[in-house]
């Protein structure tokens, strides 16, 4: 039987299927971090990872996610496709000063890790309010 071959399917086939079977990175964890009045936010994305595979550290103004994913294929299984791969994935996201990071709480729900770190008291925009003196004579 004959197939035929076109170089312009084969690369956008590649293209597509690529993203889905590289081993884990850190760009394979995607994150939202986003400020919602006096609290940031970082949400982050870990499928298929318990509490007990997560580890979520504070040191020097970053927050540091590490997750490990278990690869579920028995040892010695033949495999037909293999897209899910295990292995530990870390992402640091810098915070800086103006952040409380002795309040920082982290919540996992259905694979979405949810921390909220609240912004410093020093930090947050305050109303100055504007003495008036009287001037006094020029001459």
């Amino acid at each position: 039987m004959l197939t035929r071959f076109d170089p312009f399917t084969e690369l956008a086939r590649r293209r597509i299927a690529d993203p889905l079977v590289r081993p884990l990175t850190a760009r394979s964890i995607p994150i939202d971090v986003y400020r919602h009045d006096d609290t940031v936010h970082i949400v982050v994305d870990v499928p298929g990872v318990s509490d007990a595979e997560l580890d979520v550290t504070v040191e020097r103004g970053a927050v540091t996610i590490t997750a490990e994913r278990v690869a579920e294929i028995p040892e010695g299984a033949r495999t037909f496709v293999g897209e899910r791969v295990g292995g530990t994935v870390s992402r640091t996201v810098r915070l800086g000063d103006a952040l409380d990071t002795e309040q920082l709480t982290a919540n996992l729900d259905s694979g979405v890790l949810h921390l909220t770190v609240p912004v410093s008291e020093r930090a947050q925009a305050r109303k100055i309010e504007i003495g008036r003196e009287e001037l006094a004579a020029l001459n």
